[in-house]
């Protein structure tokens, strides 16, 4: 007998018998019943899953890059005409962009604005280093200090 018998008769108890000790019940892959959990991890684990996350990580990227820019550089192109609304006349053609004494002065406000930075930045090392706070070397300013 073969399971597409046109007579109609089908297997005997015997031989069903036999293919299901062979090859065990007719049950389809996915037929267990299977928790939350397990479900959300396998959904998890998928590619496509994964992709879709990434994807989302880098179209938020591009948006901040692009808010980044904008937020940047429009008032950076705004403040080129700030002399037009006050009414002051361009710079004249001829006129150096650069001179000695703007340079010089530049130069003495870079160098100041570093040595605050190294006077600043070496305090605040000798004050927090080790996380030994107060430390009678460091001065800083408290409440209870102004109330005395």
């Amino acid at each position: 007998m073969t399971a597409g018998d046109p007579a109609g008769r089908g297997l005997s108890a015997a031989e069903a018998a036999g293919r299901l000790a062979a090859d065990g019940p007719n049950l389809l892959p996915g037929a267990q019943s299977r928790n939350t959990f397990a479900i959300a991890l396998e959904v998890l684990r998928e590619p496509m899953f994964l992709l879709l996350v990434a994807s989302a990580g880098i179209y938020q990227n591009i948006r901040n890059a692009m808010r980044y820019i904008l937020a940047v550089h429009v008032p950076t192109a705004g403040m080129a005409f700030i002399p037009l609304l006050m009414g002051q006349p361009p710079r004249d053609p001829a006129e150096p962009l650069f001179n000695l004494n703007m340079l010089l002065v530049g130069f003495a406000l870079g160098v100041s604005a570093l040595a605050a930075v190294v006077l600043v930045y070496g305090w605040a090392l000798r004050c927090f280093a080790l996380r030994r706070w107060p430390r009678p070397t460091c001065w800083w300013p408290s409440a209870r200090a102004s109330s005395e």
